[in-house]
């Protein structure tokens, strides 16, 4: 897959990471990377799929949290809010994520204050 990816041939490096997965389906990672080149190829439906796996799989990990929060984002979503939340409570010095989570926030709720924070 990452000669593929190298190549811009996304198609056939989702159909390698597929194939992957058939192989190790319990593995966080490569679905977390499927997610992600499924994002990057406009299939945001499928690309959640992937993190939500990725996140049962690995319940502790805060950037499974963070790219299911993504993913939720971009779709409007307000479950990015406690997913981005959770995020923070594993990892609570990322300002990155800190950053998302107000993003969200005030998306959610416009005119809300955009320092937001985790209650």
């Amino acid at each position: 897959a990452g000669m593929r990816l190298a190549s811009r041939d996304l198609p056939r490096a989702i159909d390698e990471l597929r194939e992957a997965i058939r192989i190790k389906p319990k593995s966080a990672p490569i679905r977390v990377l499927l997610g992600h080149l499924l994002r990057t190829s406009g299939d945001t439906g499928a690309a959640i799929a992937e993190y939500r796996v990725a996140l049962e799989l690995e319940p502790h990990d805060q950037q499974s949290f963070s790219n299911l929060g993504d993913a939720l984002s971009t779709i409007g979503s307000a479950e990015a809010i406690d997913l981005y939340r959770q995020a923070i409570i594993l990892s609570p010095d990322d300002e990155v994520i800190r950053s998302k989570l107000a993003r969200a926030l005030e998306v959610q709720s416009p005119g809300s204050s955009p320092g937001a924070g985790p209650r």
